[in-house]
């Protein structure tokens, strides 16, 4: 059994056009997309959320011990940012939907950078037991996004620097450049001279 519901969170993370397979997957697992979904500790949904968890496990699991590891809602120690929020990490094998307001009502979003890290977005998750390979626990399956309103600031840490980071300095001192003249003949150098 799952329990679906649909929650008001920022995104981080998303992977929502194009599946992924990660470093913490198991060795048989196939790619999947995913979304981390972030809930600060006084929204209501923490409570919803942990209420259908505490069910599910009673209902399905025995009551018996889960592992923190194997909870839906968990703390991000290594992210600043993060500090007074829960994480529900989400995945699905299927292409959730991926939508926004229109004029019209709601229209499949096609720009792949939108939700970006740290939007603002309405989650649509089906909590279920699991029981498998010696693990149980709650996971959180995404059925689809809606598109809130653009986040104030990037959630997730990445090693990858950032283009100005890459490249700031050299437009910020470099001199236009213009294109050499094109050479003729066989052998011509192509960067001139």
């Amino acid at each position: 059994m799952s329990t679906s519901l649909t929650i008001r969170a920022r995104i981080m993370y998303p992977h929502l056009f194009t599946p992924h397979l990660f470093n913490d997957d198991d060795a048989d697992a196939k790619p999947m997309y995913r979304a981390s979904l972030i809930l600060r500790d006084d929204d209501k949904a923490v409570g919803e959320v942990q209420a259908i968890v505490d069910q599910l496990i009673a209902s399905e699991l025995d009551g018996g011990p889960v592992a923190e590891d194997n909870k839906t809602l968990k703390r991000d120690g290594t992210n600043e940012a993060l500090n007074g929020c829960w994480v529900i990490k989400s995945k699905s094998q299927y292409k959730p939907n991926v939508l926004e307001n229109g004029p019209t009502g709601m229209v499949p979003i096609m720009n792949t950078d939108k939700p970006a890290d740290g939007d603002w977005v309405f989650a649509n998750i089906s909590l279920y037991t699991y029981n498998t390979k010696g693990k149980k626990g709650v996971g959180a399956s995404l059925n689809g996004i809606l598109f809130a309103s653009k986040g104030e600031v990037q959630l997730g840490k990445s090693s990858a620097p950032t283009n100005e980071e890459m490249f700031g300095g050299v437009v910020a001192g470099a001199e236009q450049q213009t294109a050499p003249a094109a050479a003729t003949g066989a052998g011509a150098n192509p960067f001139g001279g």
